[in-house]
């Protein structure tokens, strides 16, 4: 366990949901920031869940399901390992509407129970593990069910402004192709479209968390687009230093008047009817 890990189960271990700005705003540490922020749940907090069957697929350490939770009628949170199990355990143990399951035991998840299967954390290794998954998924899922994934852009315009790519913690990586790297990685629209057009009988709905799906501020969708100006939110350091190339708010502007928006958007969220 590393030492932000064991500082995470400490705060969940002791404080409720609604503390956790003043723990963020004592530590000043991006990885909290990242894990206790409630802005987190933005990412799917507009669907319609409430009171609906859920499964999150790698629920990481609950920064997603401890908002999902408080919506649904019943949360089950796949986590992969006993560090992250012993996290999201702690974090919702006051809720008496979610279950943990580890990684080797999604054996166990019932077929045709849910009504959302819920990707906030995305892990695929290439186009054909994506649509893999997928269809494992399908099968979890009611009629008339939803797959909801937030998956980050290889080409989000904040990654040719030096952030790092978020997989390998590499500056670069995605946009150069992922060189000597085989491990999880994020896709463009253009390959996402190409591998979603390979499942059977669904529709896709494309919609763009802004700045990204970790900290979305505001979700935009096909129907509702951003305008020049409004994408000014761009900076992200928590303290930390940051490599600051060009001004992101002119760039977005520029791409926005040539509609590429869709296109160099930070993250996707996919949401797949089957």
């Amino acid at each position: 366990m590393t030492k932000n890990e064991e500082l995470l189960l400490e705060i969940v271990s002791n404080n409720n949901f609604d503390e956790y700005n003043k723990c963020i705003s004592e530590g000043k540490n991006k990885f909290l920031v990242e894990q206790l922020s409630h802005i987190r749940g933005n990412i799917f907090e507009w669907l319609q869940v409430r009171n609906k069957k859920l499964l999150e697929i790698n629920g990481r350490y609950g920064a997603v399901s401890e908002c999902l939770v408080q919506m649904a009628s019943g949360l089950d949170v796949v986590v992969e390992d006993d560090i992250e199990f012993d996290i999201i355990s702690k974090r919702l143990d006051r809720y008496d509407n979610a279950t943990i399951i580890k990684q080797e035991l999604d054996d166990s998840i019932q077929d045709g129970l849910y009504d959302f299967v819920i990707v906030a954390n995305p892990y695929y290794r290439s186009r054909g593990h994506l649509i893999k998954e997928i269809d494992k998924y399908k099968l979890h899922l009611k009629d008339g069910g939803i797959i909801c994934v937030a998956i980050d852009n290889k080409y989000g315009l904040k990654y040719f402004d030096g952030a790092n790519e978020p997989n390998n913690n590499i500056r670069f990586s995605g946009i150069e192709g992922y060189r000597d790297y085989t491990g999880v990685r994020s896709f463009s629209r253009q390959e996402l479209e190409k591998t979603l057009s390979q499942i059977e009988k669904s529709s896709v709905r494309w919609f763009y968390p802004y700045p990204d799906r970790l900290l979305p501020s505001i979700i935009y969708s096909d129907e509702y687009l951003p305008k020049k100006g409004e994408l000014v939110n761009n900076y992200r350091s928590f303290g930390e230093p940051e490599i600051i190339s060009f001004d992101e708010s002119q760039v977005w502007d520029n791409l926005i008047g040539d509609g590429l928006f869709q296109q160099f958007s930070n993250s996707f969220i996919l949401l797949i009817e089957v």
